[in-house]
């Protein structure tokens, strides 16, 4: 299933952290294991830090 979503006028913050709460949500409707399976991704701040740190400009 794929979504798509249209956020307009929103800026990336906003739309990472929706992606971010659907992933967490979709993990413990479908883990046999939530506690241990399902972790919150980094904030958008730290996703941001690591994605520089990756992919230097």
């Amino acid at each position: 299933m794929v979504f798509v979503i249209v956020l307009n006028g929103c800026g990336q913050r906003t739309g990472y952290e929706i992606f971010r709460q659907m992933g967490y949500q979709e993990c413990l409707k479908n883990s046999p294991r939530p506690a241990e399976d399902c972790r919150y991704s980094p904030d958008f701040d730290k996703y941001q830090q690591l994605r520089k740190e990756r992919y230097p400009e």
